[in-house]
């Protein structure tokens, strides 16, 4: 039987930090500015990635579960909703490029469909089914993280070629 542990979600972990790393930042919302360039988008993701928290989503649950049972996602499931929700806002509150918009809502769905993993994660949870919990476990590493993971590349590779051009 596989079971949902610390070292099954430090990808989505590091998917975090990679985004923090990078450095998005909040902007308020004032429709009459226009977009930054991709050069400016990127320095204030620069700038973030100094004061960004590199706990990553999964961190205070696994810090309260380090070997968590279907109970323990039943109870405390929603520290890694709530973290993941946290970061989805972020985003949102971001203005970036119009080059740069298209990938970043790219990884805003990426993140929503880890949130949900999460949601499906902590209903495995409550019904003690741990079938579930290693199926959802296995997409998320599989599939879900993976694509985070490019998401965010693409993301870091547009800055990259941006700070070179």
């Amino acid at each position: 039987m596989v079971r949902v542990q610390r070292a099954g979600t430090a990808l989505g972990s590091v998917a975090l930090v990679t985004w923090l790393g990078a450095g998005v930042t909040a902007c308020s919302d004032d429709s009459a500015v226009a977009a930054p360039s991709t050069a400016e988008f990127c320095v204030e993701m620069q700038q973030l990635s100094q004061d960004g928290d590199d706990a990553g989503p999964y961190a205070a649950f696994y810090d309260k579960h380090p070997e968590p049972t279907p109970a323990d996602w039943a109870a405390d499931g929603h520290l890694v909703t709530e973290a993941i929700q946290v970061t989805i806002d972020e985003i949102e509150g971001t203005h970036p490029s119009d080059e740069a918009k298209p990938l970043v809502d790219d990884v805003l769905a990426a993140f929503d469909v880890l949130k949900q993993n999460s949601v499906d994660t902590s209903k495995a949870g409550e019904d003690d089914d741990q079938a579930a919990l290693d199926e959802l476990e296995q997409v998320n590493q599989g599939t879900n993280v993976p694509a985070l993971m490019a998401s965010i590349q693409a993301v870091t590779d547009l800055c990259t070629t941006a700070a070179g051009s």
